[in-house]
């Protein structure tokens, strides 16, 4: 457990450096407190998770060989999802003889590759 408190303890300059940077850039200090706590919380999360793995003393923490894994087949069908996805609106803008492709189409894209990363992550990760 010692080793997790000094990770813990490195950790926490980089939320507070977090907070302190999004004051600099101009938000309100409420909104700049609520993004280091988020963050301190992700690193919590992180640790306790089984996603990562702990390195010694305070160095970050790493992924094992079966979440490499699994991020990269997940990867592969975000990637094949989103290459779908934006042929289909391409194929779509050309069929309707459109001029221009509306943004909220391609955030629509952009989001279910996004979740199609996730879903598949999800999946892998169920057992």
């Amino acid at each position: 457990m010692e080793r997790m408190n000094r990770y813990y303890l490195t950790r926490l300059p980089v939320a507070a450096g977090l907070g302190a940077l999004l004051v600099a850039l101009g938000q309100p200090w409420y909104a700049s407190v609520a993004a280091g706590v988020i963050a301190l919380a992700f690193f919590f999360w992180a640790s306790r998770g089984a996603r990562y793995v702990g390195r010694s003393g305070s160095a970050g923490l790493r992924r094992d060989e079966l979440d490499r894994d699994i991020a990269g087949r997940s990867a592969r069908v975000a990637f094949a999802v989103t290459s779908l996805a934006l042929g289909g609106l391409a194929l779509f803008v050309y069929i309707s003889d459109r001029a221009d492709v509306p943004a909220a189409a391609l955030l629509g894209v952009l989001a279910g590759g996004w979740v199609a990363y996730y879903a598949a992550d999800f999946w892998q990760r169920r057992a």
